[in-house]
């Protein structure tokens, strides 16, 4: 940030060269990367088309937990932008002329020298989810939605533009499905019946229901789709799809980690920016807003308020564990660390 006769000019986050960065930025983006390489790794194979329709979702047996937090002060952005701008490169090399949305940039090539090599892993990074803009009254569910719009949009049309025969990406219609199990069964609420529309009102019902238990095995078939058209275009080993999350300290917490445990898939990572107090703290509020007034009130002891913690810090550690958790630039005062 810097002074000029106009104002003060707050210099944006972006990517920065292994040079520019704080050693514990650095620090960060070299063990996600080596994380992510560990998920990307690890042997998948798509369900079979042949499969039965079951009244259970699909699941693994094995469940990594692969999300990723860039915790602590200023420079989170400017680390998460870094470590993203990194993968995109090696998306771009792996898969020649790679479908998506981000570019690589000059500092790229340049960081990635100092980061292992890739084994052949194929990355690739979604645009950024920002919890902190996007709309109170929206399911956060679409912001998921949203993040792999321009990816389908960009390899429907290297399909459609003479590629394999000028035919339509499987994936195309399994996002579409995806998309409107989550529009009409997790975002749209049903009005309360009024005086003789209760057969239309049980038929509403009825609908969102279905599309509501269709949202996790069309999330599964559509991820699956995905890594099929990936290997079909670009002949590379199953991709990893990053899914970045900003601010995601700032707002709606609970429901997005709800949300990132909802659309678990071997081929999907996470790696979010917050404050780790912050999240205890949001968490910590869900819970007493959960509990009922006798409950409430032993959490007037010491007691009750070190049970209370230990309990919003154990929700956090399913989604985030501690060792998955990377710490840049801890915010000091008068030399003592305050994150």
């Amino acid at each position: 940030m810097h002074h000029s006769e106009f104002g003060t000019v707050r210099e944006q986050p972006r990517p920065r060269s292994r040079e520019e960065l704080e050693e514990s930025q650095w620090l960060a983006i070299e063990g996600i990367f080596k994380l992510l390489q560990s998920c990307a790794l690890r042997p998948f194979e798509v369900a079979s088309k042949s499969e039965e329709p079951q009244l259970v979702p699909r699941f693994d047996t094995q469940r990594w937990n692969q999300a990723f937090l860039i915790a602590g002060g200023k420079g989170k952005t400017t680390t998460l932008l870094t470590l993203l701008d990194a993968l995109s490169y090696w998306h771009a090399r792996s898969s020649k002329a790679r479908p998506g949305s981000l570019v690589s940039t000059p500092t790229s090539g340049e960081n990635t020298r100092h980061l292992a090599d890739t084994n052949g892993v194929c990355f690739v990074p979604l645009d950024i989810i920002n919890t902190r803009q996007y709309p109170a009254d929206r399911h956060l569910a679409l912001s998921f939605v949203g993040a792999f719009a321009n990816l389908n949009h960009e390899l429907q049309r290297r399909f459609s533009s003479g590629f394999s025969g000028n035919r339509s990406s499987p994936s195309s219609s399994a996002y579409k499905t995806f998309r409107e199990a989550v529009t009409i069964g997790m975002s749209m609420s049903v009005p309360p019946a009024v005086s003789g529309e209760f057969l239309m009102h049980e038929i509403e019902l009825t609908k969102s229901e279905s599309w509501r238990r269709e949202v996790l095995p069309s999330f599964r078939r559509f991820m699956d789709a995905l890594c099929e058209d990936y290997y079909e275009l670009v002949r590379v080993s199953p991709p990893l799809f990053i899914v970045p999350i900003e601010d995601a300290d700032v707002a709606r917490t609970t429901e997005l980690f709800d949300l990132i445990n909802t659309f678990s898939h071997p081929r999907v990572a996470y790696v979010l920016t917050g404050d780790h107090k912050t999240f205890v703290q949001s968490i910590t509020r869900k819970l007493v807003e959960a509990l009922g007034a006798l409950e409430r009130e032993s959490l007037a002891s010491l007691e009750g308020q070190l049970l209370l913690a230990l309990r919003a810090e154990g929700f956090l550690d399913k989604t985030l564990p501690s060792s998955q958790t990377f710490q840049v630039n801890r915010r000091t005062f008068l030399g003592a660390p305050i994150d």
